[in-house]
């Protein structure tokens, strides 16, 4: 077990204590798709939806809730600036917000399992492409893969990074334990990539989290925005048998356990057969994100107006015009080519 991660609580209190790790290196061993090692067998899971989150532009709060579920109660607030909410399951329905906010659903893991039970989803392909279509926006997908043989345990996981056996496309990376009051370990989570990038990944242990038998390891995606738009969209192009697999190359791609060798490049070692195994892939596949799109020139203005209106009407009414002016003209060397592209767009469609 982890030597490093005994828990550090307070007898009143949850304890949580990061540990950073050092940068690492280590890429692929040539392996055949579906073979397994004596080691640990086969994989027993096929990757599933963890986690959703969408925003309805078009769609009434009973439309949206009547797709989900026939039982639903009146939460007794809102969030995220919605006034309001609906439950059933685990599911948050957010509305009531301002103009133009829509109706906002938030589907945890147990929702997800819910929707599945129900009958509503049989296959996850078709309902992510319906939330990649006009009027919705998809803001937040988690796709998870199971291993319950013990093989790609987090504590081997740890030991494994801990050594330089590990080459990742995530910068940033930490481990985490938490205890409750009685010392008592709650949950150890490794973390790739930063809390507040786009793109992040957990190797947890999900018998811990659930106390559930064991062993039970959960390695999971979490998407946000445009990341988890090109996510779906891979998800809905594979097929149903293959959804796993294209995972895997996810997987492999920012995640790479090594088997150590003699070549001073830890890229080139060959990826660890029980981490092969597991992904089920020698190949490797990055999230390719459609370029992103730039607002209009109305909603720029109305964006603009929204946000910095009433500071920039104090300033008028201080200083003048002349100032605001001067502010905008020194503000042309620093345009980006995301700047460049909206105005070659707005000219364009004059």
């Amino acid at each position: 077990m982890f030597s490093t991660w005994h828990g550090t609580a307070s007898r009143d209190a949850i304890a949580h204590r990061r540990v950073p790790v050092e940068e690492s290196g280590a890429t692929p061993r040539p392996t055949n798709r579906g073979v397994t090692s004596t080691e640990r067998g086969e994989r027993t899971s096929e990757a599933l939806v963890d986690w959703l989150e969408w925003t309805e532009h078009e769609a009434g709060i009973d439309d949206v809730c009547a797709r989900l579920s026939d039982e639903w109660i009146e939460g007794d607030r809102g969030a995220l600036g919605y006034r309001r909410s609906r439950l059933a399951e685990g599911t948050v329905v957010l509305y009531d917000g301002r103009p133009g906010m829509g109706v906002h659903v938030r589907m945890p893991g147990k929702a997800c399992r819910a929707l599945e039970a129900s009958g509503r989803v049989t296959e996850w392909e078709p309902f992510l492409g319906m939330l990649l279509e006009r009027g919705r926006s998809l803001t937040r997908l988690d796709v998870a893969l199971d291993d319950r043989t013990g093989s790609v345990s987090v504590d081997r996981c740890y030991r494994e990074m801990k050594a330089g056996h590990l080459v990742r496309n995530l910068r940033v990376a930490s481990a985490s334990e938490y205890a409750n009051a009685l010392g008592e370990t709650e949950s150890r989570t490794l973390y790739f990539g930063s809390q507040h990038s786009d793109l992040r990944l957990r190797i947890y242990d999900k018998a811990l989290e659930a106390k559930a038998p064991g062993p039970w390891t959960r390695v999971e995606m979490q998407a946000r925005d445009e990341h988890a738009i090109a996510l779906a969209a891979l998800v809905t192009v594979a097929p149903a048998n293959e959804r796993s697999v294209v995972f895997g190359e996810l997987l492999l791609h920012y995640l790479d356990f090594k088997e150590p060798g003699r070549d001073g490049n830890r890229s080139r070692w060959a990826t660890a057969p029980w981490w092969s195994d597991f992904v089920l892939s020698c190949l490797k596949r990055k999230l390719t994100l459609a370029p992103a799109r730039l607002p209009s020139a109305d909603e720029a203005i109305g964006n603009v107006a929204q946000q910095y209106g009433p500071t920039l009407a104090a300033v008028v009414d201080y200083a003048g015009y002349k100032p605001l002016f001067e502010a905008i003209e020194a503000a042309r060397p620093r345009w980006r080519t995301r700047h460049r592209r909206m105005l070659a767009e707005w000219r364009a469609g004059a």
